[in-house]
């Protein structure tokens, strides 16, 4: 009997190391659902329960994401001065995407331009890549990390986002493999309907790794990158989104990318490209 008791709690305890806190609901009341089957294009057009157009700054801003990177002006802006640490793997798939939730363990993983610091929250995985190098110049993957800088009594903080487009490589990405080799192939919900991360305390990931590596330069390490003022590239489309697109390119193998693809919630996950309009594409590079 007693026994019996240990195993109960052992499997308990496995239970909880599974399944974590949900962060948002599987069906969100009164919201429009909306999916990839147009990259976007519909999605201004999608009615809440009330009548009214919840997404309609997709449809209607003025500076949306992703863009074709095309023709850049220099800017001094300076280095992103990165400052992650590793985290146990937590991993969801909430049929849009496949997203790794970042612990915010101290100290906490941030960048800072300037005088702001942006603190990680989560990144995820586009495929094909979102943002364009010249028309139609893609990657398979793209892989978008997401930050926030701290808000006040009247701000919520503002997101910068730096985006990592990953082309195909010769051979195998190790840093990847944690998260391929934990990949939820259904979407991660609870009884109620949440989506949840799947926790694995034992896998690490060091999202340093996930940057390209820098390249060396009399000053240190360096990693050149576009800049430009845009939008989360999902619904509601929300813009006033500081963006930075690292130039050089991340890899994984083609048996990689075809294991990250081949999740249902990763198939064609991309926005097209939107209007640049009359923004201005910065490109920080030393020479």
């Amino acid at each position: 009997m007693c026994k019996q008791m240990l195993s109960f709690l052992a499997l308990a305890a496995l239970m909880m190391v599974i399944v974590t806190q949900p962060i948002g609901a599987a069906t969100n009341p009164g919201k429009p659902s909306w999916n990839y089957a147009q990259h976007g294009a519909d999605w201004g057009q999608l009615q809440d329960a009330d009548g009214s157009f919840p997404y309609a700054t997709c449809d209607t801003g003025q500076q949306q994401s992703p863009i074709d990177i095309n023709q850049v002006s220099r800017t001094d802006l300076g280095e992103i001065n990165v400052a992650y640490q590793p985290t146990s793997l937590r991993i969801m798939n909430n049929s849009h995407t496949i997203r790794v939730g970042y612990e915010q363990a101290r100290p906490a993983s941030t960048i800072s331009i300037e005088d702001t610091t942006y603190t990680l929250q989560q990144f995820h995985f586009h495929a094909r890549s979102e943002h364009t190098r010249g028309a139609g110049n893609y990657t398979p993957v793209e892989l978008h990390l997401v930050h926030k800088s701290a808000g006040d009594e009247l701000t919520d903080g503002q997101l910068a986002v730096i985006g990592v487009q990953i082309e195909q490589g010769s051979s195998p990405n190790p840093t990847f493999q944690p998260i391929l080799d934990n990949l939820p192939v259904n979407e991660t919900e609870d009884a109620q309907g949440n989506y949840v991360y799947l926790s694995y305390p034992s896998e690490t990931v060091n999202t340093l790794d996930l940057l390209p590596t820098p390249r060396t330069t009399s000053a240190g390490d360096h990693r050149p990158y576009y800049t430009y003022s845009g939008s989360l590239t999902t619904p509601a489309c929300d813009e006033g989104v500081m963006w930075f697109v690292v130039k050089d390119y991340n890899y994984m193998s083609q048996s990689q990318i075809t294991t990250l693809t081949a999740v249902a919630a990763m198939q064609k996950n991309y926005r097209s490209t939107q209007p640049l309009g009359d923004r201005t594409v910065k490109l920080y590079e030393v020479n």
